[in-house]
């Protein structure tokens, strides 16, 4: 029941899910704005010495996620050692296999196999039902009946619960949404404008390991003082019958 009710209410909050956040008029704020951003504890990507940690909060079956792991992957190669990932789950209530699938990369996690996952998925187009689910487990060569087991047990679904009640307390409205060591940045953006923020955030935390700061402490010590609660913002304005122009969930990525 708790956990039906936090997906309603992040329903109603979201704005049109994917397709609202990930528009592509949007782009980042030009005043800094920026959060302590709690690191999930699980598996990252990048460097644990990395200048700019980024979290992501995605839904496997939103076609705007799916076109931002492209262009992460340019970035991550784009400045190879100086980029750290972590994944939070955002499975929006209009997708209907999305928490299955973020489900998934948490049972591939006590595998040792949460990257190959989170990419196989990503790569599959928001096919994500439960069988194309056990077809990659097997092609990954992993544990079947273990894989069934954490898949459906309750431990992934404590620790979605654990992600969405972050993006509540982050006013996440939808998918994907980047928090680059704590700036907020909203939606499937082009490369050279996710370009453009790692280079002011590679900037502060150049200046940052001048002072003296470890390069293990860079993501604690540039969001020490930093809100850990966000405002929800605005509704944008549009058109009618554009996302985002009328009631929270006027449209969303499915239609």
């Amino acid at each position: 029941m708790k956990r039906s009710l936090r997906l309603v209410a992040l329903g109603i909050l979201a704005l049109a899910g994917c397709k609202n956040a990930a528009a592509d008029r949007t782009a980042p704020e030009t005043a800094v704005e920026r959060y302590r951003v709690p690191l999930p504890a699980r598996p990252a990507r990048g460097a644990d010495a990395a200048k700019v940690t980024i979290v992501e909060m995605l839904d496997y079956q939103c076609p705007y996620s799916l076109r931002a792991a492209a262009t992460l992957r340019e970035l991550e190669q784009a400045y190879p050692g100086e980029l750290r990932l972590h994944l939070v789950h955002f499975p929006l209530p209009g997708h209907a296999d999305a928490d299955l699938a973020a489900r998934a990369v948490l049972a591939a996690d006590a595998q040792g196999a949460m990257w190959e996952m989170h990419d196989r998925l990503m790569a599959a187009g928001g096919k994500v039902a439960r069988v194309d689910l056990f077809d990659v487990a097997a092609d990954l060569g992993l544990d079947l009946e273990r894989f069934e087991r954490d898949l459906d047990g309750k431990p992934a679904g404590d620790a979605i619960d654990a992600d969405l009640a972050l993006a509540e307390k982050l006013a996440v409205r939808g998918t994907p949404t980047f928090f680059i060591n704590g700036r907020p940045v909203i939606g499937a953006l082009p490369l050279d404008q996710l370009r453009a923020v790692v280079d002011q955030e590679l900037v502060t935390a150049r200046a940052a390991l001048e002072r003296g700061i470890s390069p293990p402490a860079l993501y604690d010590e540039l969001t020490r003082n930093a809100p850990t609660l966000r405002s929800a913002p605005e509704p944008q304005a549009g058109p009618p019958g554009e996302c985002g122009a009328g009631p929270p969930r006027d449209c969303d990525c499915a239609h």
